[in-house]
């Protein structure tokens, strides 16, 4: 079964103004998103423009950081406080442990779920490794 935070991963990954606009696509609708220049093709600077957008986004007091200050002024998503709450995710991207995310720690994180579409990292996802993708991800979901 896919863990829940490969999906967030994807999600932080590929995510951008969508995360804003419709918070409740999937993490493959939301990778989709990222091919802006509309080629049917996603590289990794395409979803790093997305990854940027999404850290904006979620800056929500502007101050440059991702802080619990941030978390507390938009609504968690239902069960999340069950599921320690997708706030928790970008959390552990804080690597000097200064209880907060910059811009730069945002950035810095793996790629995790264009990594694990790119099977020939090449640093694009072309249509084949998006539908093999999609097809591992739904067989996770569903492994009967």
């Amino acid at each position: 079964m896919m863990k829940p935070l490969i999906f967030a991963a994807v999600a932080m990954a590929c995510a951008g103004t969508a995360l804003a606009q419709a918070p409740r696509q999937s993490p493959l609708e939301m990778l989709a998103r990222a091919d802006t220049n509309g080629d049917g093709r996603i590289t990794t600077a395409e979803v790093d423009v997305m990854r940027g957008e999404m850290f904006t986004t979620m800056d929500r007091n502007g101050d440059g950081f991702l802080s619990a200050e941030d978390r507390a002024e938009r609504s968690p998503p239902p069960g999340a406080e069950r599921r320690g709450g997708r706030g928790q995710n970008h959390m552990r991207a804080d690597t000097n442990g200064d209880g907060k995310v910059s811009r730069a720690e945002f950035m810095a994180q793996p790629r995790r779920g264009f990594d694990m579409g790119d099977t020939n990292a090449d640093g694009v996802l072309d249509q084949a490794e998006l539908t093999a993708l999609r097809a591992r991800v739904a067989q996770r979901r569903n492994p009967g």
